[in-house]
């Protein structure tokens, strides 16, 4: 209600609905004290045209801005720098309740890569589902989770790069749930007794049937187009090829069929073989997915074409196919994660190609991080700091004080936490959600050689990842020795 609308003598104010009605009341009123011709005339032009005023009215109050597009790169396994770079993206968490509040209308995008290197995996993956789940029937927020390529490798069991933490506390809490002996007893499990148990629980987890492996499997699209006008963006893991379209029909939802089919296929064959132990094993075996073109090493989750360095030609073919990309997706640029970028998000191809891996976890660097376009103006969003990806501006922040100030004040662009288009503030979408973890204290850097020269850190990660980053050496390489593995 509007207060002091057509208001008298100690009567409240009107509405302006209510503002409309008395307006065509008084009309009327004057309307029938007149009989001449003229004033009849005059008075069926008041009935008809005053609903088609009325209405208008009512239509232009309930155009809203359209959303805020936001990219949360990979997460890999931390809670904390997750619920930090939800909030510059304009996703906050109140402190008294431990609900989630969306500042603005909120289509988010995240990269894929949730999982391992850190101690929260599983719960990250549970905070994505409560999200999606809350905003699934408000067409004003979304949230779309990619597929990555370590998603893909816990469907295809290969648990080599989860926490061992996590998996050791998942393992004590299973046995101590079903009261097996243990402290109740005077004896202590062991350390392989709850590693075992927790491998067997982070599997369960994620097989067909359970709702984080459902999740995984049948709601990470490879592709995703987000955002409208000239925010519309073309998102994939590690970037898609256009041999990938033309293969599957030249669109996004081609590729994302089939990419669902071919884990689906997988998916109930080993839950069949499961269920069905003693049965005869001839049933034809679907293809392994690492053998498919869509999983495999050059696909939209593991490939490093986008990333890998470039001389001028190969550039002048990378971006030629790039052009061809965005214009059979109808996108004006293509965001990827998968490979970290120093000291933050990078773009190239004249723009429309953005890299904005920037390592949150602190299994590698630890800092909160959200990639956003609103209104055509493209930003990284860091804490401290707001980078105009596509005009090279950077804006300073005194301290983080100003970005929890600007999603209170709706002055999302300046201040970086995001408030909604259009000045919105402080709109009431929450969602209730239960503790889902501590904060991480895993405290061991791990670095990653990349092509540019990056500028020094305020944190003793980000020196550690400087130097060791800049020699080719670091955990990298003692991974390649261990695995023969590169993958990061």
């Amino acid at each position: 209600r509007v207060p002091g609308a057509w208001s008298d003598q100690g009567s409240r104010g009107l509405a302006s609905g209510d503002t409309m009605m008395f307006a065509t009341s008084m009309r009327r009123q004057r309307c029938s004290r007149h009989v001449s011709p003229s004033a009849l005339v005059f008075a069926i032009a008041c009935l008809v045209v005053m609903p088609f005023f009325t209405e208008g009215v009512a239509s232009s109050s309930q155009t809203t801005a359209p959303p805020r597009l936001v990219a949360i790169p990979d997460l890999h396994g931390d809670l904390h720098y997750t619920k930090r770079s939800l909030r510059l993206a304009g996703i906050s968490q109140d402190d008294d309740d431990e609900s989630w509040r969306f500042h603005g209308n909120i289509e988010l995008v995240q990269t894929g890569d949730i999982v391992d290197r850190g101690e929260q995996s599983m719960a990250i993956v549970e905070l994505f589902m409560a999200l999606k789940n809350f905003t699934a029937d408000d067409e004003s927020q979304s949230i779309t989770a990619l597929l990555g390529n370590h998603e893909l490798m816990q469907l295809q069991h290969d648990f080599r790069y989860v926490a061992r933490e996590e998996i050791t506390k998942l393992g004590k809490e299973s046995l101590e749930r079903q009261n097996l002996g243990g402290n109740e007893m005077g004896t202590g499990y062991g350390l392989r007794a709850y590693w075992q148990a927790g491998q067997m629980r982070w599997r369960k987890a994620f097989s067909d049937g359970e709702p984080i492996g459902d999740e995984v499997r049948y709601r990470r699209p490879l592709l995703h187009v987000g955002g409208v006008n000239s925010c519309t963006t073309l998102f994939s893991h590690a970037g898609v090829r256009l041999a990938h379209l033309r293969k599957y029909g030249n669109s996004v939802e081609g590729v994302n069929t089939a990419a669902f089919d071919a884990i689906e296929a997988v998916s109930k064959h080993e839950k069949h073989e499961t269920e069905n132990p003693n049965e005869n094993k001839q049933r034809l075996r679907p293809p392994f997915l690492g053998t498919l073109d869509l999983f495999d090493h050059d696909s939209p989750v593991w490939t490093r074409f986008w990333s890998d360095k470039w001389d001028g030609a190969a550039e002048k073919r990378a971006c030629g196919e790039l052009d061809e990309i965005l214009n059979l997706t109808n996108t004006k640029r293509m965001v990827i994660g998968h490979t970290i970028q120093q000291p933050g998000m990078k773009t190239r191809c004249g723009k429309k190609l953005h890299l904005i891996d920037v390592g949150i976890s602190k299994a590698y660097l630890g800092m909160a991080a959200a990639w956003v376009c609103e209104r055509g103006t493209v930003t990284a969003r860091y804490e401290g700091r707001v980078e105009m990806l596509e005009t090279g501006v950077t804006e300073v922040l005194e301290t983080g004080v100003e970005q929890e100030k600007g999603l209170e004040t709706g002055d999302g662009l300046e201040r970086g936490a995001g408030a909604g288009a259009g000045g919105e503030t402080n709109v009431g979408r929450r969602i209730s959600g239960e503790k889902v973890g501590q904060t991480s204290s895993h405290d061991e850097s791990r670095g990653h050689t990349t092509d540019a020269s990056a500028a020094p850190r305020s944190n003793w990660r980000g020196l550690l990842f400087d130097f060791f980053g800049r020699k080719g050496l670091g955990v990298k390489g003692e991974r390649e020795r261990e695995t023969g593995n590169t993958e990061l």
